[in-house]
C-alpha cells in the first residue's frame, strides 16, 4: 500500500506539473477545436482497473456525427482539418492529464 501512495504522489505531482506547463498549449489547441467544432472536448467511456469505468477525455479530431467506430475504420474525411495536424503530433492525448490527477 505505501508503494502505492508514493506512484499516487508522483503523478500528481507530474500531471499537475504537466498541465501548468503544456497550459499555454492546451488553450491554443482548444481555441482551434472550438473555432472548428464548437464542442472541442470528446468524452469518452472506458473500462480502467478493476472493470471501474472512467470518463476519457481528449481533443475533438473528428467531426460531431462520425459514428463511434476504431480510428482506422473511419473516413479520412470525417477528420478535421486541423484534427490531422493535431492527431499527428499526439496533442489530442494532452487532455487526458486530468485523467491522471482523478487516478
Amino acid at each position: 500500500m505505501r508503494i502505492y501512495k508514493l506512484f499516487r504522489t508522483y503523478d500528481i505531482l507530474l500531471s499537475t506539473l504537466l498541465i501548468i506547463g503544456f497550459s499555454p498549449l492546451l488553450i491554443f489547441v482548444f481555441v482551434i477545436c472550438f473555432l472548428e467544432s464548437r464542442d472541442p472536448i470528446f468524452v469518452q467511456r472506458r473500462v480502467g482497473m478493476h472493470l471501474k469505468t472512467f470518463k476519457l477525455f481528449k481533443f475533438r479530431t473528428m467531426k460531431k456525427n462520425t459514428p463511434s467506430k476504431a480510428s482506422h475504420l473511419i473516413n479520412e474525411n470525417s477528420v478535421t482539418r486541423f484534427g490531422r495536424f493535431i492527431r499527428l503530433l499526439k496533442l489530442d492525448e494532452l487532455p487526458q492529464l486530468i485523467n491522471v490527477l482523478n487516478g
